[in-house]
């Protein structure tokens, strides 16, 4: 009984932090920009959920990450099983959807955006693994972007005065070369965002908001994130529009 009483009165505990930590706000855009689409890659056979698979969606698992995006319907999950890489920009279909990193990573090794959400989607963006995985980061010192790391010592190592960590998964590696309406290193936000966990790092944009664009007539609700060491050209490294915003749980080095 007494061990009961102590793992309650710790479950209490640190549901209280997360409530303190995760303080809602709400964006709203005014004025910003258009983002450019890229088609991912073609569907193929759904497998068992198992160790060949990158993604799921609603249990069904998938080899590639362009075919769970080819079969992630309307009203349906994507669930990340493996840190996975991207070569063109993941266009949220039309609808609602939910994307759930579940402690894993999006990296982009191509040009564009990471997450481009059209003005006919709605995503939300979870995080079901935010507390099982740490991952490293340094600031590298010529581009003033964040550096993923294998380990502590790499990133110390990349950069030993600014270098830092997080948990949980994260989405990465945007290079968004389009100026005016074609913003968004990390998401581009036409349509809606709620975003109640995750991490955007080390993406870049000629035009505005190097971490996450939120466009004329999109809107965001963002109530738990990690935005560390993104880069804009033009104006807003981490967000744009910048106001208005509090961001308690926020880190752009």
């Amino acid at each position: 009984m007494k061990m009961k009483r102590k793992n309650l009165k710790a479950a209490l505990t640190l549901i209280l932090a997360i409530t303190i930590l995760m303080l809602p706000f709400e964006i709203f855009a005014s004025g910003a920009s258009l983002g450019s689409t890229a088609t991912p890659d073609e569907a193929g056979e759904a497998e068992p959920v198992g160790a060949g698979s990158v993604a799921e969606v609603n249990g069904t698992g998938y080899a590639t990450l362009g075919e769970a995006v080819n079969a992630w319907a309307t009203g349906s999950t994507l669930k990340l099983m493996s840190d996975v890489t991207t070569s063109s920009t993941i266009t949220v279909p039309t609808g609602e959807h939910t994307l759930d990193l579940n402690g894993h990573g999006i990296k982009m090794t191509g040009s564009g955006g990471v997450i481009k959400i059209p003005s006919d989607a709605d995503l939300t963006l979870n995080d079901s693994g935010a507390d099982e995985t740490t991952h490293y980061y340094y600031i590298d010192s010529s581009t003033n972007l964040a550096v993923l790391a294998s380990t502590q010592a790499a990133a110390q190592s990349g950069n030993s005065n600014k270098n830092g960590s997080f948990t949980g998964g994260y989405i990465s590696g945007g290079n968004n070369p389009s100026y005016d309406d074609q913003g968004g290193g990390g998401i581009l936000v036409l349509g809606k965002l709620t975003m109640n966990n995750g991490t955007v790092i080390g993406s870049y944009v000629a035009g505005a908001g190097g971490g996450i664009n939120v466009c004329s007539g999109g809107n965001a609700s963002i109530t738990g994130a990690n935005i560390i060491g993104n880069k804009s050209a033009m104006s807003a490294a981490w967000i744009f529009p910048i106001t208005p915003i509090r961001l308690p749980r926020w880190r752009n080095v």
